[in-house]
């Protein structure tokens, strides 16, 4: 990866002439000659099992913990960053009952990400019912202290290989973390021919449209 700093958009101190309000534009700041482009390598592996039941997943992001610092002398590495997911789904009209379509399922997910000292948990429950679902969410953290910093709302509908969805996000207010109110609308289209074969059954786990 590649990252750089563009040293004519930033102010030193020997530019600005505290007296008349006036801003040089040349500096000899020593620290201009340390910024510029710096250039690493960035590692991460993951890997995801599953049946037509469950599901767990393991995902580390820098591994090597690259460091993305300008200056030498001073190192500023990347925490690694691990994510431990799993899902459990089961049918809910396994005999067909009149009450329920026939591809009714319950999708529980959740994900524990660990940044150095902090744990993030992100939960959610989706009900599908034939080409239409609906969700619910919540967000966790231990970030000053653990809190309960956000749940959501979602629904969805499925045409063919397209997907439409809307979500909303509101947050707790438990003045530890603040997490913003978020409004999405989204769009799917999915070019997989095997989704297509198998598009009636609207179940997520499946091991049978590999091939």
């Amino acid at each position: 990866m590649s990252s750089s700093l563009q040293t004519e958009n930033l102010i030193f101190g020997d530019q600005l002439d505290s007296l008349i309000g006036f801003v040089n534009t040349q500096t000899i700041d020593p620290l201009s000659d340390l910024f510029g482009t710096i250039n690493y390598f960035d590692l991460t592996a993951s890997v995801i099992l599953h049946n037509d039941l469950y599901m767990f997943g393991l995902s580390v992001k820098h591994l090597n913990q690259p460091n993305t610092s300008f200056n030498k002398e001073s190192p500023n590495k990347i925490p690694m960053d691990i994510s431990v997911l799993s899902g459990y789904e089961f049918e809910l009209n396994p005999f067909e009952r009149n009450f329920l379509p026939l591809n009714s399922y319950l999708f529980a997910f959740g994900i524990l990400d660990f940044k150095q000292k902090y744990v993030n948990i992100y939960l959610s429950q989706d009900v599908q019912f034939g080409p239409i679902s609906f969700g619910l969410n919540q967000k966790l953290s231990t970030r000053n202290g653990f809190s309960f910093n956000n749940f959501g709302l979602s629904t969805g509908i499925s045409i063919e290989t397209f997907d439409f969805g809307l979500f909303y996000q509101l947050p707790t207010r438990n003045g530890k973390i603040n997490s913003p109110s978020i409004f999405e609308l989204q769009v799917t289209f999915n070019f997989s021919k095997y989704l297509r074969n198998n598009r009636r059954l609207f179940k997520r786990l499946q091991t049978d449209n590999y091939f």
